[in-house]
C-alpha cells in the first residue's frame, strides 16, 4: 500500500461537494480532475474521496476547517481510515456481502429524523447545505453497512461458548445472580409411588396436604406480620401527633407566663 503519483481520470465532482484541498493541490491540467493518492491491493483512493471524507467528517462533528499541522493530522488520520475501510470493503466483496435497498432505506430514514427533515427535498436541501450529495450519503451508508456486517462475522466466528462453559459460569454466580430474587410456586407436584399401589396414592396426598398446610400458614404469618407493622406505624403516628400537642401546648404555656 505505497502512496504513487498516478493520475486516474474521473468525472469532475458535483458543484455540492466542493474539493477541499488547496488550489497548488489541485492539478491544473483539464485532462486531469482527480490524483491517486494512494493504492490497496490494486484498489485506488483518490484525493476527492480523501477530500470527501474530510467533509464529512466536518460535517459529522460540526467542527471549522483548519490549516496547518492540525488539518494534516486530520488528513493523515482520514486516510488511514480511508485504507482500513477499503481493505474491510474488499473482504465484503470476496464474501459478497450484499445491502438491500429495504435495509439502506431504513437507515436513511433514521438520519432523515436524527436530522429531522420533513420530507425527502428538505433531506436533500439539508445534505447539500453541508456540501454534500445524495448519491455520496447512501454509497457512503451503504460502504459502512458492508463493513459493519464483514465486522459482525468475523467476531461472531471467533466467539464460541459451550454449554459446560455456561454451566460453570452460573454455578460460580449463582449466589450473585439470585441476590434479590422471590420466588412464587404456583403448582406442587406431588408424584406418588407407583409401586405402592394405593398406599402410595395416600401418601402422595398426604404430602400435598401438608404442603398446602405450610403455605397457608406462612401466607397467615406474613399477613400477621403485615397487621403488625400497620398498627405500629399508626401508634407511633398517633404517638407523634400527642407528642407535637403537648409541646405545642407547652410554649403556649411558656408564652403566657413570659407575658405576664
Amino acid at each position: 500500500m505505497a502512496p504513487t503519483a498516478a493520475e486516474a481520470p474521473k468525472p469532475s465532482p458535483p458543484a455540492s461537494a466542493p474539493i477541499l484541498t488547496s488550489r497548488d493541490q489541485i492539478e491544473s491540467s483539464p485532462d486531469v480532475v482527480d490524483r491517486v493518492i494512494c493504492v490497496v491491493n490494486n484498489d485506488a483512493i483518490t484525493q476527492y474521496e480523501l477530500d470527501e471524507a474530510e467533509l464529512y467528517y466536518l460535517a459529522e462533528t460540526r467542527e471549522q476547517m483548519t490549516d496547518g499541522e492540525a488539518r494534516k493530522a486530520l488528513r493523515a488520520s482520514l486516510l488511514q481510515t480511508l485504507i482500513e475501510n477499503r481493505i474491510q470493503l474488499q473482504q465484503a466483496e470476496r464474501d459478497k456481502v450484499v445491502i438491500e435497498d429495504a435495509e439502506l432505506a431504513e437507515n436513511v430514514a433514521d438520519i432523515m429524523k436524527k436530522l429531522k427533515a420533513k420530507d425527502d427535498k428538505e433531506f436533500e436541501e439539508i445534505i447539500k447545505s453541508q456540501g454534500l450529495t445524495i448519491e455520496g450519503v447512501r454509497k457512503r451508508l451503504r460502504e459502512q453497512l458492508m463493513v459493519q456486517r464483514v465486522i459482525r462475522r468475523k467476531v461472531a466466528l471467533r466467539i464460541s461458548v459451550t454449554e459446560q462453559e455456561i454451566d460453570k459460569y452460573l454455578v460460580d454466580n449463582r449466589e450473585k445472580l439470585e441476590t434479590g430474587l422471590t420466588f412464587a410456586p404456583r403448582h406442587i407436584l406431588v408424584v406418588p409411588d407407583p409401586n405402592q399401589g394405593e398406599e402410595g396414592w395416600l401418601e402422595a396426598r398426604k404430602k400435598a396436604e401438608e404442603a398446602a398446610r405450610r403455605v397457608v400458614e406462612e401466607e397467615r404469618r406474613k399477613e400477621a406480620k403485615r397487621a403488625e407493622w400497620v398498627a405500629k406505624e399508626k401508634a407511633d403516628a398517633a404517638t407523634a401527633a400527642h407528642v407535637a400537642a403537648l409541646r405545642a401546648e407547652q410554649k403556649e404555656r411558656i408564652a403566657r407566663v413570659s407575658f405576664f
